[in-house]
């Protein structure tokens, strides 16, 4: 075997950023659905519409263990071992993808295990180098078993989102932390159905309360800058968000409002269910208020949520996008995910129901020291 150490290269997205989103695309489509996450931190970093735009570089930097520009993608045959890092300024997380993890039904090879682990030695002395520009917003005391927010006092760490759990067992002795999860995925068309969309401000009739046939009437909008809408999402994840970042995903949220219910402040309806996509292109912040539950509104927005992220409309194709023209929608290439944590049994359960687990995986959201010897 190679002693050869990895190469963990920065991708220069200042400049010719739509053909490195297009090389990107080239590199990791035929490892979709394990390259989704890499891919839509990517594609999300800017407004996204009916075409690929350019990659905003303020917002996310990218490493490679190989050349990512158009020129090297289309001449050259990728190894078959590789892998993409990034970091997203947004939520302070990296994510991580290697090309083994496509071996989805066999065990790590000894190569692997060596490529991965050196990639992560090199990663914590990139954010090292780098700091605090790479430190995460959350931590995790050795022992304690849960994050929360970091305080200045603490030693820096970074967090890895959802790290595939072939690699559990050779980063374990690097990290401080690995909080098991599972990965939920939906293939285009996932939840495609007849009928009239559910538009943003449109009315739609459920169920009532108890599974009745009462008329119940909610409106699907999107998450507003009021005190009731941002308590609402607050309390969907046990992981902080600011208040920024939420509002930052709000064109690509989905909230439904009962009528007759108004917020605290007064500003807007009371939310009943909400869910985004994140930053890197998942789905998150799904919630449903418990006096509502058992209505169909967890299904609802995800929907609704899906059906706005169809920024093709059902065109386009995959070598359209490849080719820096045509976004599929969703979070990436048209495909929908989303991470849910392991205990979290009601969450596992939906989205277990809407079929989900059949293309997913096991992850784990990886808190590491940046300099722990230092």
């Amino acid at each position: 075997m190679s002693t050869l150490k990895v190469q963990l290269d920065r991708i220069d997205l200042s400049t010719n950023s739509r053909d490195t989103s297009a090389a990107l695309i080239k590199l990791l489509a035929p490892h979709v659905p394990y390259s989704l996450h890499i891919l839509g931190t990517i594609l999300n970093t800017s407004p996204r519409g009916s075409t690929l735009q350019n990659v905003d570089a303020s917002k996310v930097t990218l490493w490679s263990t190989m050349p990512l520009h158009s020129d090297a993608i289309s001449t050259t045959i990728p190894p078959v071992l590789f892998s993409v890092v990034t970091f997203s300024h947004l939520d302070h997380h990296f994510r991580f993808f290697c090309s083994g993890e496509s071996r989805t039904s066999d065990p790590p090879t000894e190569a692997e295990e060596t490529h991965v682990k050196q990639v992560f030695e090199r990663l914590r002395d990139i954010a090292g180098e780098a700091r605090p520009t790479c430190d995460s917003i959350l931590t995790v005391l050795s022992g304690s078993g849960w994050p929360r927010r970091r305080i200045d006092t603490d030693p820096p760490m970074i967090v890895i989102w959802a790290v595939h759990a072939k690699w559990a067992h050779v980063l374990a002795p690097m990290s401080t932390f690995q909080h098991p999860s599972q990965r939920y995925v939906f293939p285009r068309g996932a939840f495609a159905r007849d009928g009239v969309p559910l538009e943003v401000n449109r009315r739609t009739t459920l169920r009532g309360p108890g599974g009745d046939d009462s008329e119940a009437d909610v409106q699907v909008s999107q998450i507003q800058a009021s005190d009731s809408d941002l308590s609402f999402v607050h309390g969907a994840s046990s992981v902080p968000r600011s208040e920024a970042y939420i509002l930052s995903r709000a064109p690509y949220s989905v909230c439904l409002r009962s009528r007759g219910e108004t917020g605290t402040d007064g500003l807007a309806r009371q939310p009943v269910a909400c869910a985004l996509m994140h930053s890197d292109g998942s789905i998150g912040a799904l919630r449903v208020d418990p006096k509502h539950q058992r209505r169909g509104l967890g299904r609802l927005v995800v929907r609704a949520l899906t059906e706005k992220l169809d920024f093709s409309k059902g065109q386009g194709d995959l070598e359209l996008a490849s080719d820096g023209y045509g976004d599929l929608g969703g979070g990436a290439l048209g495909w929908n995910w989303t991470d849910t944590e392991a205990h979290n049994e009601a969450g596992n359960r939906f989205f277990t129901s809407l079929g989900g687990k059949e293309n997913g995986w096991t992850g784990h959201w990886t808190y590491m020291l940046v300099n722990p010897d230092r």
